[in-house]
């Protein structure tokens, strides 16, 4: 494409502008425009008209306004050749992408599986026109701020995503390619919708664990395996619900476990995971997780495998006649809620009594031991109350051994020359962002940016101060583990220890002195203030942190 390249301020068709560039796929670009006509937002992905798929992904996308949904980005207009560019114009929202949510961390139980059944639902309305997604992922699922979800690239990502981009070798065996049923044969249309369904699956994986089965993808780290066949969620990470982990393994148990009946189709996920997702507070799970917090290796130990991976003691079996098949229809959602919790009141009754009496206990002892120790000796002398303890410890300013950019989801550097101005002592030098265009979020393009400041050593951070040139801004902070002795690159490697929502020019957070312990401070910009009318610009004069050690 750099032989014909699109810059902003570029107008095609007569009326829409090209602002801005959000992203690139398999040798297409997406621009952010505005429909000068309608005065609205618009996407357009282009791809050079020489290229071998460019009449397949017109194709692909004219088949896509087949499906009367509007959970995928509408196709508004298709262009086959201008500027020497085929072309595809959607709707614009304003949404992140599912893969950028889960590298900061796994969603709950209950929002995973509503994602997930809003996309199936919407996939199963594809499926039932002839229409398939074939490259469904964290990619291609955009979250809005409401949870509301939008898919995009319906038919046309599988399409940029086939080999025969190199001149001369023609598309992949299959015909147009185009996402339809027109690929040629009724087993291709199979082997289409089982790679939606296996998609699904391995989205609601992804929600749970933050981790991608089948390898590194989507900027996530590999789901773990053992004994070549994936575990379970539930193995994964603490905290994943029965029936939702359920749902996962019949999607991508080959076979499911316990002998449970497989999930073959988008409308049969959409109803089990509308079901699914029992809140975390409301499991009495004894289950812990295979992996540890910052490990990503499997515990091996037979007894650990045992206890996490014992096959549930199955119900009878279903009988033959009529009435088998209400035998195994799975039960409804207040039934299973009413079935689900009382066993979690009765236990929760059983450990408020077993707590009022170790109290009980404890406040009798605390008593005889008072007045032993009142009694005793007029000579016996106190005793030591040993060292001073980090948080009684006196707080003083601690000085950064450098800082940088951190900008791990875009395009990896942002001004890093003036990182080291925030922390120079001189509120007249500072920071600043680039200039994102017509929302504060960044544009749009990505979920924050910030400065990462180095404390030498791991500190225990009591309070900090950050100064802004501007103002509102709506900011996080971000620690490393202690032990995190190399700058972080990711976002996953830290963990968020304070929000922040339209703070002023100067924006102070108080800890515990023993609360946030780490030598990698991040602050994370989410909201920009407004610099210009539709413009919007972060600024960090000054950085200052107390802390103990």
């Amino acid at each position: 494409m750099d032989s014909h390249p699109l810059q902003s301020g570029t107008t095609l068709a007569g009326r829409y502008r090209i602002e801005d560039l959000v992203g690139e796929r398999g040798g297409s670009r997406t621009w952010r425009a505005v429909d000068v006509i309608l005065n609205r937002s618009v996407g357009v992905q282009a791809l050079p008209s020489e290229d071998p798929r460019a009449l397949a992904f017109l194709e692909a996308a004219r088949q896509s306004t087949a499906v009367p949904d509007p959970r995928f980005l509408r196709v508004l207009d298709v262009v086959a050749q201008e500027a020497g560019f085929a072309y595809v114009v959607r709707e614009w929202t304003r949404a992140v992408q599912l893969a950028v949510l889960l590298r900061e961390g796994p969603l709950g139980n209950r929002r995973a599986a509503i994602i997930v059944a809003e996309v199936a639902d919407a996939i199963a309305r594809a499926h039932e026109v002839g229409v398939y997604h074939q490259e469904l992922g964290p990619g291609t699922i955009l979250v809005k701020d409401n949870d509301a979800v939008r898919v995009t690239g319906l038919g046309t990502e599988h399409v940029l995503c086939l080999a025969g981009h190199v001149a001369g070798q023609g598309l992949r065996d299959g015909g147009d390619a185009t996402g339809s049923t027109g690929q040629g044969s009724t087993y291709a249309a199979v082997l289409a919708e089982q790679a939606d369904v296996s998609a699904l699956g391995r989205t609601l994986y992804a929600c749970l664990v933050a981790r991608w089965p089948g390898g590194r993808d989507f900027g996530l780290p590999p789901a773990p395996t053992e004994h070549a066949r994936l575990l379970r969620p539930r193995q994964v990470r603490a905290g994943v619900s029965r029936d939702v982990d359920a749902v996962c393994d019949q999607i991508l148990g080959r076979p499911p476990r316990h002998g449970a009946a497989p999930l073959r189709s988008a409308r049969d996920i959409a109803a089990s995971t509308r079901l699914a997702g029992e809140d975390e507070s409301l499991l009495d799970d004894s289950a812990p997780s295979l992996i540890g917090g910052a490990s990503a290796t499997v515990a091996s130990s037979p007894a650990g495998r045992e206890a996490n991976d014992a096959p549930e003691v199955p119900g009878p079996p279903p009988t033959e006649g009529p009435g088998a098949s209400q035998a195994t229809t799975p039960p409804t959602g207040s039934s299973r809620a009413t079935s689900s919790r009382r066993p979690v009141v009765v236990a929760r009754a059983l450990v408020a009594a077993a707590v009022a009496l170790l109290i009980a206990v404890a406040a009798v002892l605390a008593y005889f031991v008072g007045r032993h120790s009142t009694t005793g000796s007029a000579s016996s002398s106190p005793e030591s109350t040993g060292p001073t303890s980090p948080a009684a410890a006196e707080s003083h300013p601690l000085h950064p051994r450098g800082i940088v950019d951190f900008d791990p989801l875009g395009d990896l550097t942002e001004n890093p020359a003036e990182a080291p101005n925030a922390i120079d002592g001189n509120p007249a030098t500072g920071w600043t962002t680039s200039q994102y265009q017509t929302d504060p979020h960044l544009g749009n393009l990505k979920p924050g940016v910030g400065l990462l400041v180095d404390l030498g050593a791991a500190k225990d951070i009591t309070e900090v101060e950050v100064d802004f040139g501007a103002s509102p801004t709506n900011y996080e902070l971000w620690a490393a583990p202690p032990r995190v002795s190399q700058f972080p690159t990711a976002l996953t490697e830290l963990r968020r220890v304070a929000v922040r929502r339209h703070a002023p020019a100067t924006s102070r957070t108080a800890f515990p002195a023993t609360s946030v312990k780490t030598r990698y401070l991040l602050v994370w910009l989410t909201r920009l203030p407004e610099e210009s009318p539709g413009l919007y610009r972060g600024v960090i004069d000054e950085i200052a942190v107390q802390g103990v050690g």
